[in-house]
């Protein structure tokens, strides 16, 4: 009982200190003015967030060549201080997809659709024909919608400036 005690206390403890100890100010512009040259996120106070290479940077605010979906576009931003609500240091995803997930998820929904059919057959003496290759169907065709139009997303990292 003692040592039951003795670990809710602790656990009390470090659950209220933890956060404390945890939280960084995260207010300075120098650390943003670091990733110079590196691929930041940037949003900005009317909610819109922007994925780039960072071209230059001041106390002013920074110029960053905005990126597609698929490839680093031409197009430049000027983002002044005053409009930046967060800043994240960023990884870019270009010709990623998800193949693997894809596939997974088909094979799980043809499993599914197999699993349904011998529930709804469940009093039939003969197993449906060709059962087993539904799961197959399913994981191609999950893999072409992985390969074709599921594409990764660019990806937030470490917040390193909030206003």
């Amino acid at each position: 009982m003692k040592k039951l005690i003795a670990i809710l206390i602790t656990s009390a403890l470090l659950i209220q200190f933890a956060p404390a100890a945890a939280a960084k100010s995260k207010g300075d512009w120098e650390a943003v003015k670091t990733g110079a040259n590196r691929a930041l996120a940037v949003k900005t106070k009317s909610g819109k967030t922007h994925f780039g290479l960072v071209q230059s940077i001041d106390d002013s605010g920074l110029k960053m060549q905005l990126v597609g979906r698929d490839d680093i576009t031409s197009q430049t931003i000027n983002i002044r201080r005053d409009e930046v609500a967060q800043v994240w240091r960023a990884s870019l995803r270009f010709n990623e997809d998800n193949i693997r997930k894809g596939g997974w998820i088909g094979a799980g929904v043809g499993t599914g659709v197999i699993i349904a059919i011998v529930a709804a057959n469940h009093d039939s003496s003969d197993a449906p024909a060709g059962a087993a290759l539904i799961p197959l169907l399913g994981a191609g065709a999950g893999i072409i919608v992985g390969a074709f139009w599921w594409k990764k997303k660019h990806k937030k990292r470490e917040l390193i400036y909030s206003v």
